[in-house]
């Protein structure tokens, strides 16, 4: 069995990218007009940061008790049907 060893010990501490982070893989375009969605027409670009993150946890868990996940939210009752499934 792999040894595991927690680094944070919440999420205030998890590291999450933001947006000045994100490697050059979306190209920003300057757009003059507003958001006929929201009142003040404000358009925002700084949640892309946290597009990676539901995926990373995902991942976390599936290394640490060797069962792959598909789909989101992944709460505890799922993560128990799958490791009993599993054997």
């Amino acid at each position: 069995m792999k040894k595991v060893c927690q680094l944070t010990i919440n999420f205030l501490n998890f590291g999450a990218l933001t947006s000045i982070e994100i490697p050059p893989l979306i190209k920003i375009i300057y757009v003059t007009s507003q958001s006929i969605h929201i009142e003040k027409g404000f358009k925002g670009i700084g949640e892309s940061g946290f597009i990676p993150v539901a995926a990373a946890i995902a991942n976390t868990i599936s290394d640490a008790i060797n069962v792959e996940f598909n789909e989101l939210p992944i709460t505890p009752d799922i993560i128990w049907r799958k490791i009993n499934t599993q054997n």
